[in-house]
């Protein structure tokens, strides 16, 4: 089981829409390297390498 923060699932949701970072970034008041660093942190914590593969637990 995946234990994701709050914004973690808030972000997860917006990946499941398939919006790019540019947009989640402004839906949640942050910096597109922001967005980048949650992707990352989400991805490992699914053990997957893109959006691709995260898509499988979505």
């Amino acid at each position: 089981m995946v234990t994701l923060t709050k914004k973690e699932r808030e972000l997860l949701d917006l990946l499941g829409e398939h919006l790019p970072n540019e947009l989640i970034a402004e839906k949640l008041g942050v910096s597109k390297r922001t967005v980048e660093n949650y992707v990352s942190r989400i991805f490992d914590k699914f053990n997957v390498k893109n959006r691709y593969e995260l898509g499988r637990y979505l």
